[in-house]
């Protein structure tokens, strides 16, 4: 799974069933045991047994600090450590800043929409040499 939807997943798992956010289990969840955001973006990653540091190395950082402090800047404030809500909004802001994919140009879409209402678009200019004097 990419990143991206990796840590929108693990905010979706924080929301839905926030019992299971501790901002101290600095482990990927095993067997129903609670965890933190990089726990569970960990487990949404694949990482089985990984700690912190290996999902923070999988998000690109060298350490867990950019994170946290990421997620800081983006809320206006720390309450992630205490709020399972807060960690869930934390880390949506920050998968969109940090990870999203690449958005495609308006023509892009707009030729996409075309395609499925009217189907492929042919070209009405002459090709052949025969056709073209």
């Amino acid at each position: 799974m990419d990143i991206y939807n990796a840590i929108m997943k693990a905010a979706d798992q924080v929301q839905r069933e926030p019992d299971r956010y501790d901002f101290g289990g600095g482990m990927t969840p095993d067997c129903g045991s609670p965890s933190c955001m990089l726990g569970w973006i960990g487990h949404f990653l694949g990482l089985k047994q990984a700690c912190n540091m290996d999902v923070g190395k999988a998000l690109g950082l060298p350490t867990t600090r950019p994170f946290y402090e990421r997620v800081s800047d983006l809320l206006g404030h720390s309450g992630y450590i205490r709020s399972a809500a807060d960690a869930a909004q934390g880390m949506r802001l920050y998968a969109a800043k940090y990870h999203a994919p690449a958005r495609r140009s308006d023509a892009e879409l707009g030729a996409d929409l075309v395609s499925k209402i009217v189907g492929p678009v042919v070209s009405t200019e002459a090709k052949s040499e025969e056709l073209s004097w």
